[in-house]
């Protein structure tokens, strides 16, 4: 038990960074690819994915670290404040407390919880548009965010409605597989070797219905996402494709300075 505990949570952790790190070069690719459509230019899959990768390391930052801090100060203050009111105030005092602490603190990690998914949209954007650093988009980010809070606010609600529609065309999906599901049973109990190959087929066809779903609701989500960012003003800081000819450009300059002098002469 203890090596198959140790096996499923070294899985666990491997699927959680795989994850991470296929969210955050797709999620680079996407905003890139959108930028470049909105600013007329052809996107290609080689120019996405180039610019995902450009883009990579920032994103995996800010996909991880804001998250690893925002619950492990919630957890700290779980572990400080529960054997508090716990072990050192009277038994009397004890459920007073806790509601007290319970529902403010609710509140604080509700707005808390907001604040941070609202900024970090803004940052993705910020370090792939801009070329941030991952720290730099936060906190700039941040100051849009309470710029434009109603905006977002109204944005996401948009975004969440949609997804309750794509939730619903996935139980619509999945239904037609439950009675396959009985199917591939009696199978199995009929002969293994003709139920587990059925049924694996079956369970591949169902994943892969699934993640083109949630694909393409994920692609809406970062395209809407990042025209409501240029639109707010997070527009393309890089060099452009196209080096500037710093030397024609001088020998222009130099060209008409000289004009300027013998028209001055």
């Amino acid at each position: 038990w203890v090596v198959a505990i140790l096996v499923l949570l070294i899985l666990i952790i491997l699927s959680f960074m795989l994850r991470l790190v296929i969210k955050s070069w797709v999620e680079g690719a996407l905003i890139g690819a959108v930028c470049d459509l909105d600013e007329g230019k052809e996107s290609s899959l080689a120019a996405s994915s180039r610019q995902g990768r450009r883009s990579f390391k920032a994103l995996l930052w800010l996909n991880f670290v804001p998250g690893l801090i925002f619950f492990g100060v919630i957890f700290l203050s779980g572990a400080i404040l529960v054997p508090l009111v716990l072990f050192v105030l009277p038994t009397s005092a004890k459920i007073l407390a806790l509601i007290l602490l319970i529902i403010p603190l609710t509140l604080v990690i509700l707005i808390a919880s907001l604040a941070l998914n609202l900024t970090l949209i803004l940052a993705q954007r910020k370090a792939v548009i801009e070329g941030l650093t991952p720290r730099k988009a936060l906190f700039e980010s941040f100051a849009l965010v309470k710029k434009h809070f109603l905006e977002q606010i109204a944005l996401g609600l948009i975004n969440v409605g949609i997804g309750c529609g794509v939730g619903c065309l996935t139980v619509l999906v999945v239904i037609p597989f439950i009675p396959v599901v009985l199917l591939i049973y009696i199978l199995f109990k009929v002969s293994p070797l003709i139920g587990v190959p059925f049924g694996v087929l079956v369970f591949i066809l169902l994943m892969v219905a699934i993640s083109l779903i949630q694909g393409i609701f994920m692609a809406y989500k970062s395209a809407v996402w990042t025209l409501f960012a240029r639109e707010i003003g997070i527009k393309k800081t890089l060099q452009p494709d196209k080096p500037v000819q710093t030397g024609q450009n001088m020998q222009k300059y130099t060209q008409l300075t000289v004009k300027c002098k013998n028209g001055v002469e």
